[in-house]
């Protein structure tokens, strides 16, 4: 819906999806506008999400918050997708109610197949049944972006028993997000857009390709998804023309506490820490203080604790040249 650690941070884990969660998600967006924050919970790097981020600029006024959270008003927009969807939050969490209903079968669909593997294709053929999670083609529903996105960040938790170690399609299959298909354009010099049908083989050619060119470790660990992000970066690189599709700068870690005070400061202290113990790997010892300590920090957006000079540089790190 946001797509940004600080809209996560302002709504916290959901355990159900009522209209009490539901509300909640509106409050969060409702206080961050009234604080002069509601961009920051909304990503510009896809288009659903940068849609709000837009509609939350300077000219935003309360009636505007009203269209945004509800859909009604002297600013609502059509009833109709995809504009609903697009450019109102009441249209997300429309998508979200869908998406809600269908979690018993993608969790049934991350259990093992009748050969007794467990394929992550499977969840993103579910998932893919969504409107905006796939599309039609050649008489087959194919699952797309959003599909391939949630899937993804379901691998990394119970959901799969046993985590990406126990999917074996890792490697064969991935669907292609929008910007990976522009990738494929540049890289086999095509001038249109193919369908997933044919951009995951050509994305499986790539992959196979990889122990002759690879040189950043080995190439055996790279899944197919590896491939779909690089693709998806080479044509942000060969597009710097384009200001709305381009390279951008590294500005390092965001300053904590404006990020802080825009998303988690509306929640209470209990919450924060609950959500932070969800976020640490279960086990039958429980969670360690210290390792809840530095979740808590890193959830809230703090700095790290020191580290010795020999600790490698991580994402978010920030670098001084001289």
């Amino acid at each position: 819906v946001g797509g940004t650690l600080p809209f996560a941070r302002a709504v916290g884990f959901l355990t159900d999806w009522t209209e009490t969660e539901k509300e909640r998600v509106r409050d969060a967006v409702r206080k961050a506008f009234r604080a002069g924050h509601a961009q920051s919970l909304f990503c510009d790097a896809y288009g659903n999400t940068e849609k709000l981020r837009i509609a939350f600029g300077v000219n935003a006024d309360e009636a505007k918050l009203e269209s945004i959270l509800y859909n009604t008003g002297p600013k609502a927009v059509s009833n109709v997708e995809p504009t609903l969807t697009y450019f109102t939050l009441h249209g997300k969490l429309r998508v979200i109610d869908e998406l809600w209903r269908l979690a018993p079968e993608v969790v049934a669909a991350a259990g093992p197949d009748a050969a007794g593997e467990v394929r992550w294709q499977r969840v993103a053929n579910v998932l893919g049944r969504l409107p905006n999670f796939g599309r039609d083609e050649g008489g087959f529903r194919e699952p797309t972006f959003f599909a391939k996105e949630i899937t993804q960040d379901l691998l990394d938790t119970p959901v799969f028993e046993g985590g990406r170690s126990s999917v074996v399609d890792l490697r064969t299959f991935c669907p292609a997000g929008p910007g990976a298909i522009l990738g494929l354009m540049l890289v086999f010099n095509l001038k249109e857009k193919m369908t997933q049908s044919k951009a995951v083989p050509m994305m499986r050619a790539l992959l196979e390709a990889a122990p002759e060119y690879w040189s950043h470790g080995d190439p055996g660990q790279l899944e197919l998804h590896d491939v779909q992000f690089m693709l998806c970066e080479v044509q942000k690189l060969f597009h710097s023309h384009n200001s709305r599709n381009s390279l951008r700068d590294y500005v390092g870690a965001p300053p904590p506490l404006p990020g802080f005070a825009a998303s988690g400061a509306s929640l209470p202290w209990k919450c924060l820490v609950e959500d932070a113990t969800l976020l640490c790997d279960g086990s039958s010892d429980g969670v360690a203080e210290e390792e809840l300590f530095d979740r808590l920090l890193a959830w809230l957006g703090f700095p790290a604790p020191a580290q010795g000079s020999e600790a490698p540089l991580q994402h978010g790190d920030p670098v001084r040249l001289s």
